[in-house]
C-alpha cells in the first residue's frame, strides 16, 4: 500500500471521527429541531462518504487506475453535502 493510499485511509478515519462527533453534538447539544435534523443528515452523509473513501482506497491499492479518482470525488462530495448542512445548523 502506497503513501497516497495511507493518506486516503487517514482522511477516511478523520471523516468518520467528525461524523460521530457532529452526530453526537446534534443529538445532545442542539435544542433547535431543524438544526438537529441537519446535523443528523450531515453526519449520515459524512459517515457514508468516509466508508466509501476507505473502500475506494483499498480498490485503488489493488491496482485499479481509475479508482484513484474515487477518493477525491467522495471527499469532495462529503465536504459539499455535509459541510453545507453543518454550516446551516451552526
Amino acid at each position: 500500500m502506497g503513501s497516497l493510499d495511507r493518506i486516503w485511509l487517514g482522511l477516511a478515519a478523520i471523516g468518520g471521527l467528525l461524523a460521530v462527533a457532529m452526530g453526537a453534538f446534534g443529538a445532545h447539544g442542539m435544542e433547535d429541531p431543524q438544526a438537529r435534523q441537519w446535523l443528523a443528515t450531515g453526519a449520515n452523509y459524512l459517515m457514508t462518504h468516509s466508508l466509501a473513501v476507505f473502500a475506494a482506497a483499498f480498490v485503488a491499492a489493488g491496482g485499479a487506475r481509475l479508482a484513484r479518482l474515487a477518493p477525491v470525488l467522495f471527499l469532495t462530495g462529503a465536504a459539499v453535502f455535509s459541510g453545507s448542512l453543518f454550516a446551516m445548523a451552526m
